[in-house]
């Protein structure tokens, strides 16, 4: 008869067993080859996070930039405001609500990245804080600030000017609080260890590309119609996010524009991920032209030329304000163009994760 000492590591011993002792083998130890694997998921885990965090910490610096330049820029109005006006007093709040929330997550995402610190609760307040802010700022800055450029209008192609305008911001800012939100709420779910579904995980991706492409659509479908209807009109004008001096240079962005959107629409209704390196290639490319179109028309509004114009465009922005506007702009192009192409490419790394619950309490991958 045989059985096995615990202290021989699981290997058979040949020696004699009393009669009517029931002999238990010991487990299995772990070999090397298991501890490595479990040593590499621990790191891959780590590397997830820490690429979450990077990526919040972007978008945070991003958000806390706009808020900036949204507080430091000068209006020709009060507070209050007045009958031709936006109130200051709200621009200057959506400025300050965003600085907010970007130090926050500026804060959580570098504690992350630097310290190895890290905490669910704090991720679930900033997501909060995202939502509340979100929905407040683009009630009141994004759209109750166009429909009052276009309310006090007394020129019908103004009031177009600035409504097309409203739908271009509202891409923007879309993309910009769309992705910050999107990277918290993937790093608050590493946090918490939450299994994926790896089918909902393929549709969640197909989502994101469909919808941040379309919001690619609608800034390009608004740079179109601006560019036409400068064009037509036959003098530059201004209007936030545009300036606009060249009208051909705003019809070849908005035309490529376009073609990029649609071009992501089509990859994610279809799944054609295969198409990723070539999405990305294109939003690349249309994201410096579009930076571009903001230096260009910031030249064509500081000359003789550019500030002359037969048309009457009220705007909250002085003329003064085109070079701020510019900058903050550059964070807005590369959140919209950035979105779509990274949900196209993102392989999911949550998937890799299994629910084997490791003895310090995190989930590790069992593939090596």
């Amino acid at each position: 008869m045989m059985y096995s000492d615990p202290m021989m590591f699981g290997q058979p011993v040949l020696t004699a067993t009393p009669p009517g002792i029931a002999v238990q083998m010991a487990p299995p130890t772990p070999t090397m080859a298991t501890y490595d694997n479990t040593k590499l998921d621990y790191l891959r885990l780590e590397l997830n996070r820490k690429f979450r965090a990077g990526f919040v910490f972007l978008f945070s610096f991003m958000v806390l930039l706009v808020g900036t330049g949204y507080t430091t820029m000068n209006s020709q109005g009060n507070l209050n405001g007045s009958s031709t006006y936006y109130p200051m007093a709200i621009i200057l709040t959506c400025g300050l609500c965003l600085i907010f929330e970007g130090l926050l997550g500026l804060i959580i995402s570098g504690m992350e990245l630097m310290a190895h610190k890290r905490s669910a609760s704090a991720t679930m307040l900033l997501l909060a804080i995202q939502v509340l802010f979100g929905l407040f700022i683009l009630a009141s800055l994004m759209i109750g600030q166009y429909a009052f450029m276009a309310d006090k209008n007394s020129q019908d192609v103004a009031k177009q000017f600035s409504m097309l305008s409203m739908l271009s911001m509202l891409a923007l800012f879309i993309a910009l609080l769309g992705g910050f939100f999107c990277f918290t709420m993937s790093l608050h779910n590493l946090y918490k260890n939450e299994k994926v579904d790896p089918e909902r995980s393929v549709a969640s991706r197909k989502t994101k590309v469909l919808f941040y492409s379309f919001l690619v659509v609608l800034k390009g479908c608004s740079e179109l119609a601006i560019g036409e209807l400068a064009r037509q009109n036959g003098t530059p004008g201004s209007s936030a996010p545009f300036i606009i001096f060249r009208p051909n240079l705003v019809l070849s962005d908005g035309v490529l524009t376009l073609v990029v959107g649609l071009i992501g629409m089509a990859i994610g209704a279809a799944g054609l991920f295969k198409l990723k390196n070539l999405f990305t290639a294109l939003s690349f490319f249309s994201f410096i032209i579009q930076l571009a179109l903001y230096i260009l028309g910031q030249f064509g509004a500081n000359s003789s030329a550019g500030m002359s114009s037969g048309m009457t465009f009220v705007s909250l922005f002085g003329a003064g304000d085109a070079a701020a506007l510019s900058v903050m702009l550059i964070p807005f192009t590369t959140a919209l163009m950035f979105m779509p192409a990274w949900a196209a490419s993102e392989e999911n790394l949550e998937q890799q994760i299994t629910q084997y619950q490791g003895k310090d309490g995190l989930v590790f991958a069992n593939q090596p």
